[in-house]
């Protein structure tokens, strides 16, 4: 019990490779590596699910690549999609203009 791969492994399923890693454990490990758990996630993730959360984010494994250079590629990628969010929340919403932004009855 417990770790990335145990849900699927559970089910039947063998997350060994991308196609067979289920979505709601990439999910799961996404939504993780975009908070303060990216590194206990990425250490309790298999690697067929690295290899899966790669190809969901949109970068294929390379054959015979090793645990490490999963991680690293984990990290980058989820980078960017740090960086990619925070560009998109600063786009959300335009600034007030200066008369809304005073409480209501002031001015």
């Amino acid at each position: 019990p417990g770790g990335y791969g145990g849900a699927c492994a559970e089910r039947g399923a063998r997350p060994e490779t991308p196609q067979l890693a289920c979505a709601s454990d990439v999910d799961r490990l996404v939504a993780r590596c975009m908070t303060h758990e990216r590194p206990a996630a990425l250490v309790q993730a298999s690697a067929g699910l690295l290899d899966a959360a790669s190809a969901f984010l949109g970068e294929e494994a390379l054959p015979g690549e090793k645990r490490s250079d999963k991680i690293r590629r984990m990290l980058r990628l989820t980078d960017e999609l740090r960086r990619y969010n925070a560009g998109l929340t600063k786009q959300v919403l335009p600034p007030l203009p200066e008369t809304e932004r005073l409480a209501p009855g002031v001015g």
